[in-house]
């Protein structure tokens, strides 16, 4: 009888201090008021950051059309007969001679 009454006692006072912990936990700290100069230097970064973001995005798509040109350049072109096609396959290494078979 007595392990039972100590049971229910332990169990008990477990679930208050579950949940006072919760309810410590849940709480939340009070904020300072918010500085007008400091969300204003915020703001003015995030302009900031915006216009750089902008402008990265226009040189991309800048990089982007030229390569685009440049690819369709060499595509419309065809191979050079001047320089020999890149191939690991049959690599020869410079000054050394191709033999025939």
């Amino acid at each position: 009888m007595v392990g039972f009454f100590a049971f229910v006692m332990i169990l008990v006072v477990g679930v208050l201090v579950l949940v006072g912990g919760l309810r410590w936990i849940g709480q939340r700290p009070e904020l300072p008021p918010a500085d007008p100069a400091r969300l204003d230097r915020i703001e003015s970064a995030l302009e900031s950051l915006e216009s750089r973001l902008a402008s990265l995005q226009e040189q991309q798509r800048f990089l982007e059309r030229l390569l685009d040109d440049r690819t369709r350049g060499a595509l419309e072109a065809g191979p050079d007969p001047e320089t020999p096609p890149d191939s690991v396959l049959f690599d020869t290494a410079e000054g050394e001679e191709e033999t025939g078979r």
